[in-house]
């Protein structure tokens, strides 16, 4: 069981494409969580990756964790 002293999740974004359907952040979260085998953590640091090269280093993702053991979302990949 994970457990953490207190949860606070804070997600800020901002359009810079009005014709895209999720900001730049979201997309990158969409991209990158479902990726087997990869920690959360692991996941997290590819989308900061992501968002700052689709934005030229103008937007920095920001993450603070109180976690204390890896965790994976997604063990295997999933089968149609």
């Amino acid at each position: 069981m994970l457990s953490c002293e207190q949860t606070v999740n804070v997600c800020w974004h901002r359009y810079t494409d009005e014709a895209a359907r999720h900001s730049r952040y979201t997309q990158a979260l969409l991209r990158h969580l479902p990726a087997p085998g990869n920690s959360l953590e692991e996941c997290m640091k590819a989308v900061a990756c992501q968002v700052r090269e689709q934005t030229k280093g103008n937007q920095r993702t920001w993450e603070h964790s109180c976690l204390r053991e890896t965790v994976t979302l997604i063990t295997h990949a999933l089968t149609t």
